[in-house]
């Protein structure tokens, strides 16, 4: 596993130095005056700054109105998008930032922490419904280096259905858990599956999906070096391994990974039982086969 840095926007801004800080001040700061706003404003949407994929979304209050800011740098290579497309883009994020405003007030209501919001802020602002029934202003700004839109609607305007948002984003994250062990900092996904197992009876998460946050939450915890909270957690899957084989509720590769940290923990019985029932789920995995010769010639 590696474990990159992920830090607040506030954070990376400051690793990356004052002339990036300034960039993407001066960024808010033209935005905010393209609509007329003084810097108050900049600096309130500089506080609410998150990132989905290359493009900044930020939101704020601004009297009785929401104001949501969307732009991207540009590096010359913007494949697939055009600049039109970025346009279009940030039109639609900055449109969909004004409820930023509700989605941290929503996220506090629920005892998210700051590195949970860094997953949480850009998975809703891609899937919380919101309409608008108008829109008091838009202005898309177009420069050589970037491309921004901000946004301005009257608060009675917007309505939101949050329903069942904080439940799609946990399924999201345990669904993509394999993936994400690899790509992001340690202590986060540590921080965000310690959330989901407090919360787990309130979010409705099923059996399957817990074994599953046990399994990755466990080997996170190894590499954190953090034995005892890692052999508690694997300690959880099923006591038979063929409740899980049959339940499909693991990949081949899982199977490895769980019978890797029995013998870590030191069950080496229940280490052999997942290995085989990786077997039998994916009788050309090497690396198992590895697995039962190294160990079989031990006693």
């Amino acid at each position: 596993m590696r474990n990159y840095k992920l830090c607040s926007i506030a954070i990376i801004l400051l690793l990356l130095g004052t002339g990036f800080s300034l960039t993407v001040t001066g960024v808010l700061l033209e935005l905010s005056e393209a609509a007329g706003l003084d810097g108050s404003v900049a600096n309130d949407l500089n506080k609410s700054l998150t990132i989905v994929n290359r493009f900044y979304c930020g939101g704020s209050i601004y009297g009785d109105s929401l104001v949501g800011v969307s732009f991207s740098f540009l590096s010359g290579d913007e494949q697939p998008l055009t600049r039109d497309g970025i346009k279009d883009t940030t039109r639609d994020f900055a449109s969909r930032s004004v409820a930023i405003p509700f989605l941290r007030q929503l996220s506090r209501a629920h005892g998210l922490s700051e590195i949970i919001n860094l997953y949480f802020l850009p998975y809703s602002l891609k899937n919380l419904l919101i309409s608008v029934s108008s829109t008091e202003l838009i202005r898309v700004v177009s420069k050589d280096d970037w491309v921004g839109t901000i946004v301005i609607v009257k608060d009675k305007n917007m309505t939101v259905q949050p329903d069942g948002l904080l439940k799609g984003f946990v399924d999201y994250y345990i669904k993509r858990l394999d993936r994400l062990v690899e790509t992001e900092p340690l202590q986060n996904t540590a921080n965000i599956v310690d959330y989901i197992d407090t919360n787990a009876e309130a979010l409705e998460i099923d059996e399957a999906s817990m074994w599953k946050v046990m399994l990755y939450g466990s080997a996170v915890n190894i590499h954190l070096d953090n034995r005892e909270r890692a052999a508690a957690m694997i300690g959880r899957l099923a006591d038979s391994a063929g409740e899980i084989f049959f339940a499909r509720a693991f990949r081949d590769t899982e199977f490895l990974l769980a019978g890797d940290i029995f013998i870590i923990t030191g069950d080496r019985d229940r280490a052999f039982t997942y290995w085989a029932y990786g077997m039998q789920m994916n009788p050309l995995n090497k690396t198992l086969e590895e697995r039962f010769e190294k160990y079989d010639k031990k006693d």
